[in-house]
């Protein structure tokens, strides 16, 4: 299996090393192609850091994390697509975990792991992060949570901070859409639309990454588009506002 990783970048390179560093140290053995993924208006990368990648790509507007997305996911050549904030730290056999549970049904095609701190239930091992912290919490979760998978349901919330999407997944439902800009809600989008195909979206319990803090332009770009990205996802997936009522 070809696995494709793409780092979103917006600032913050220090993070952005920390991301690398735990991608060397636990890709699970798969040897995945890593590729750098750059808002518009991303800071240049040092090219020693660019040594470090398979691909450096960035976006030409400023369609946020849907339009880098897209980037990743552009052509036919993986397997399997891994998008990841920056500052995210991978625990052990986060990959491996992941691959397993969506090997186990022929419906499942997109994935993501339990974190120390999402709005979601994803958020289930609050912890620091270093090394010796992730590595434990990563333990914790297959020890706790084994082979157990949940949809999400009926919110269909799989959060886009680590986003593994199969190629037929994207064959099937195509790219992910760049209307909701740098605001939210675009990977809930793409999960639900990918539910209403018969293809399943899984968190997957045992898996476990390590957010660090936002970077100020996401949080500012988050809290700005907020309403904006509510509402659109509202008007196209909320039933009552479909039927003309308030959502």
């Amino acid at each position: 299996m070809k696995i494709r990783i793409g780092v979103h970048v917006d600032e913050r390179l220090d993070a952005l090393a920390a991301t690398l560093n735990a991608l060397e140290a636990y890709d699970g053995g798969q040897a995945a192609e890593i590729w750098l993924l750059l808002e518009a208006d991303a800071p240049r990368i040092p090219q020693t850091t660019v040594q470090r990648v398979r691909r450096v790509v960035q976006s030409h507007d400023r369609g946020g994390a849907p339009a880098c997305f897209n980037l990743l996911v552009a052509d036919a050549d993986a397997d399997l697509y891994v998008f990841l904030e920056n500052g995210l730290r991978v625990g052990p056999g986060w990959l491996n975990r992941m691959q397993a549970a969506l090997a186990r049904d022929v419906t499942y095609g997109l994935a993501g792991p339990s974190t120390n701190v999402a709005w979601n239930e994803q958020g289930a091992l609050p912890c620091g992060g270093t090394d010796v912290e992730v590595a434990r919490a990563a333990e914790t979760a297959l020890t706790r949570f084994g082979d157990e998978v949940a949809t999400l349901e009926p919110l269909y919330s799989l959060g886009g901070f680590c986003f593994a999407v199969t190629r037929a997944t994207v064959d099937a439902i195509g790219y992910a859409d760049v209307a909701y800009g740098r605001g939210p809600c675009w990977e809930m989008d793409y999960n639900i639309r990918a539910a209403r195909v018969g293809i399943s979206g899984v968190w997957v319990k045992s898996a476990f990454v390590w957010r660090g803090p936002p970077s100020s332009s996401r949080a500012v770009h988050e809290q700005r588009h907020f309403e904006h990205s509510k509402r659109l996802y509202q008007d196209r997936f909320c039933g009552l506002r479909l039927q003309g009522g308030e959502g």
